[in-house]
């Protein structure tokens, strides 16, 4: 079975348990991606996408190419010198390895809320206290 495959299972499960997911998909206006070609992001764009009047706002050259080219090598820099992390999602089976590093001090919210939970029940099922429970 591929990865195609699944993935298709998985949407018609979805469809079956859950029906008319195409009355999800945003239509008309509501689906636009508003383009500034300007850098400038525009007080009537911000206002349609929070009153979700739209999907997305793309801001081309709103940060500076060479700039976000430095940027990036520093931060591939930092993650060979410090070793980057990887960004785990959650799933139904816990947490999963994503293809989203992550550099810094804290694990996303996702991550350490994630664990908080898994030590907290990892405790309770060896009988410890939950007030033994330390994040990890």
């Amino acid at each position: 079975r591929t990865r195609n495959d699944a993935i298709h299972e998985l949407f018609r499960h979805l469809e079956s348990n859950y029906g008319n997911l195409s009355s999800l998909i945003d239509t008309g206006t509501a689906a636009e991606t508003i383009v500034a070609d300007d850098g400038i992001i525009h007080a009537n764009h911000l206002k349609r996408l929070f009153e979700h009047d739209a999907t997305a706002l793309h801001v081309r050259n709103f940060y500076n190419s060479e700039s976000a080219t430095q940027l990036g090598e520093e931060l591939i820099q930092e993650s060979l010198r410090k070793g980057g992390k990887n960004w785990k999602v959650s799933t139904s089976r816990g947490l999963e390895s994503s293809d989203v590093g992550t550099l810094g001090e804290h694990p996303p919210y996702n991550v350490a809320v994630a664990r908080e939970r898994q030590s907290i029940s990892s405790s309770q099922n060896d009988g410890d206290s939950k007030d033994s429970t330390t994040p990890r």
